[in-house]
């Protein structure tokens, strides 16, 4: 199968384009917390970039939601949507707030990566519930 095949299926778009933003978001957390975090390394580590990891996971889950929340409000695109041709997009053809901040907190649900198999639509519970979808740019 040829990478242009798997670039026509919506499934890996989307996990592709969700890689994306999950890369951009580890190294936004890593470069706030090695450029601006005054805490430093842990008193128990004596490697200089040894960060708590309970930290770098708050951080992260704080970038995580910040990112989705802001992106798709204000643009109905993250950065990785944008690069594969996605955009989110709701019945009104606008995506209201209230349905991207639930969009985004139930993406936090860990079985929400494999709703879609639950769903006759085969649609995430985090479309669902918030009343948005993603679609393809034509």
């Amino acid at each position: 199968m040829s990478y242009k095949n798997y670039l026509n299926n919506h499934f890996f778009r989307r996990g592709f384009a969700l890689y994306i933003d999950f890369v951009l978001i580890a190294i936004t957390t890593l470069l706030y917390l090695f450029l601006c975090d005054k805490k430093g390394p842990t008193v128990e580590c004596d490697n200089f970039l040894c960060w708590n990891y309970n930290r770098i996971f708050c951080f992260e889950i704080l970038f995580y939601c910040i990112y989705f929340l802001l992106m798709e409000f204000f643009f109905s695109f993250t950065i990785g949507k944008l690069i594969l041709g996605l955009y989110v997009s709701n019945t009104k053809k606008k995506a209201i707030f209230w349905g991207i901040l639930i969009r985004t907190m139930l993406r936090l649900i860990p079985l929400n990566l494999i709703s879609f198999i639950f769903n006759k639509e085969r649609k995430f519970w985090h479309e669902t519930l918030s009343k948005t979808f993603t679609l393809r740019k034509s």
